[in-house]
């Protein structure tokens, strides 16, 4: 809490959060990255100010090229000096553009699907990770079905002393 934070979905072939946040029309990462856009106007505030969400803008015909460019490298120092917490959301790794990211990141978390993660495809991303010398700092299990009634089951159980 009280941590300046800015969210870069740099998922520049098949985000979903355009669709999910309705930023269809919103100019993005992409937009920036190819000098279509300045960074004011790409920058989406959120969270009464702590959170910055910069989308992915238009899917462009270069992604690779634009991560691996060196304004993508000065955009993420800016955001650093200006942030607590930046989180570049990317691709999957099995995609180059995350292995391009991974290197200029201080840490990664992956994110996984109990229940649809390939895990050989796991296995040979752990394979790939072992060769950037950023580190893995822990895993994020997404998608989790929670038991029906366990939480109500549990505080009902609970009794207190009063």
């Amino acid at each position: 809490a009280g941590k300046k934070v800015f969210y870069v979905d740099a998922d520049l072939r098949k985000s979903v959060l355009p669709e999910i946040m309705k930023l269809s029309d919103q100019p993005g990462l992409s937009e920036y990255l190819s000098n279509q856009a300045d960074l004011d106007q790409v920058v989406i505030p959120m969270g009464g100010g702590s959170l910055s969400l910069i989308p992915p803008g238009k899917f462009p015909p270069n992604p690779t090229e634009l991560l691996a460019s060196p304004k993508m490298d000065a955009l993420l120092a800016q955001l650093q000096e200006n942030a607590d917490v930046v989180i570049i959301d990317s691709p999957p790794f099995i995609i180059t553009d995350a292995a391009i990211l991974s290197a200029k990141a201080g840490g990664i978390l992956i994110v996984v699907q109990p229940e649809k993660t390939n895990q050989n495809a796991l296995k040979a991303m752990m394979k790939q990770l072992d060769m950037v010398p950023t580190p893995v700092l822990g895993v994020i299990a997404n998608g989790i079905k929670k038991r029906p009634g366990y939480y109500t089951n549990y505080y009902h159980d609970i009794e207190y002393d009063n």
